[in-house]
């Protein structure tokens, strides 16, 4: 396989997690939280060939491997491909693939996967149409998108954001990241074809507290306040929103 010529967003994105343990383990309570959303949207449906795009360690996708689905990882960062490959069971790597590129540029079979995963990648996307066309091209009709941003026109999120852009005059940030509204969001993945089946929303952290507490304990103050994507509550309050969108 050959890799796509990275541009300077991508190379920044690479290297920012060549060496993933600060996300890994420092946002182990929202990973925790796709997961179960995730394993709850699509409970009770089986799928052939899934895709995750941004796969991190494969925390999202490899509950679906078995002999009957196979998977296609795909991520910017070698280091997380390589978590990605360290945790797949020896019997199963045949129903595997790996691939280190750009999912705008890099060669996928059109119409081919029935589940494709989206998750945490939206922050590094420039244009979400642009994105939304590309899914469409690689999706099976009757396929299933999961994807997730943190909306920009929040309460919350413009709170976070307004820290974020505080603290990175004294501490800049890994790579640049974009910001995107939930309902510019929504209308690009329409605009493609999907229909938005469900939601769940929640803040996965608010300035100051996150310094205070770990993981653990975050996790368990969103389940707390937010319950889950099978029963949510103050859904108003939340900033991150985790969606799944059909292509009929």
């Amino acid at each position: 396989m050959s890799t796509p010529q990275i541009n300077n967003q991508e190379g920044d994105v690479a290297q920012a997690f060549a060496r993933p343990d600060w996300y890994l383990n420092g946002y182990a309570a929202n990973i925790r939280t796709r997961c179960e959303t995730v394993s709850f949207y699509t409970k009770g449906r089986t799928f052939e060939h899934v895709l995750d795009v941004g796969c991190g360690d494969g925390s999202l996708s490899l509950p679906f491997l078995g002999e009957n689905c196979r998977i296609t990882f795909l991520d910017l960062s070698t280091g997380m491909l390589e978590r990605v490959a360290a945790r797949v069971p020896e019997n199963l790597r045949h129903q595997t693939k790996l691939l280190n590129g750009d999912f705008t540029q890099i060669d996928l079979p059109p119409a081919s996967f029935d589940l494709v995963l989206f998750v945490g990648v939206l922050a590094y996307v420039p244009d979400v149409r642009k994105i939304a066309d590309r899914i469409r091209q690689v999706i099976r009709p009757g396929g299933l998108l999961m994807t997730e941003c943190t909306d920009a026109g929040h309460f919350f999120g413009r709170l976070n954001f307004s820290y974020r852009d505080l603290t990175s005059l004294l501490r800049p940030g890994k790579c640049h990241t974009f910001r995107h509204h939930g309902s510019d969001v929504v209308k690009a993945f329409q605009s493609a074809g999907f229909n938005l089946r469900q939601s769940f929303r929640y803040t996965y952290s608010l300035p100051l507290i996150s310094r205070f507490a770990n993981q653990t304990q975050a996790y368990s103050l969103m389940k707390r306040f937010y319950g889950t994507a099978e029963a949510s509550r103050r859904q108003r309050f939340g900033s991150e929103s985790l969606m799944l969108f059909e292509l009929p």
